[in-house]
């Protein structure tokens, strides 16, 4: 893999992280191949990319905007060969929101599975951490009761 590589990489990944920032679902739903699998603490979702998927990422963009998102950052730690035309990429997530006035950022890992035939698209993705839990942690979220 050369620093080219790498960089190619990275800037997919801003500009993902700009499209969450910005609440840009045609922009999210882009970076998608055609069907993808999400899979965390939550569960395991098998989804079509399609008008239903952007709605339901323009739903997730604007709940995250009311919590006061103000930046969002994706740093690819990672990059490796999986399978011919496919990567396993590992990102460092930062996002930080405003609460009650001040700064809060919450970070979280994600292994990404990117298919590069007509460009890169998202294949999979694994969450390391319970975001919700994580989000809770650094106080973006209200507990939940247990």
């Amino acid at each position: 893999m050369t620093t080219q590589d790498t960089e190619r990489f990275s800037r997919f990944f801003d500009e993902y992280a700009r499209a969450a920032r910005e609440a840009d679902a045609d922009a999210t739903v882009r970076a998608y191949a055609s069907a993808t699998i999400e899979s965390g603490a939550s569960g395991v979702v098998a989804a079509q990319v399609d008008e239903a998927y952007r709605e339901a990422v323009a739903a997730h963009s604007g709940g995250l905007a009311s919590l006061g998102l103000l930046d969002s950052e994706a740093v690819v730690e990672e990059v490796a060969p999986f399978a011919p035309d496919h990567w396993r990429v590992r990102v460092r997530w930062t996002m930080a929101f405003e609460r009650e006035g001040r700064r809060i950022e919450s970070s979280f890992e994600i292994t990404y599975l990117l298919r590069d035939v007509d460009g890169l698209e998202i294949v999979l993705y694994v969450s390391h951490e319970d975001q919700q839990a994580v989000m809770e942690r650094d106080g973006i979220l209200p507990a939940q009761p247990s």
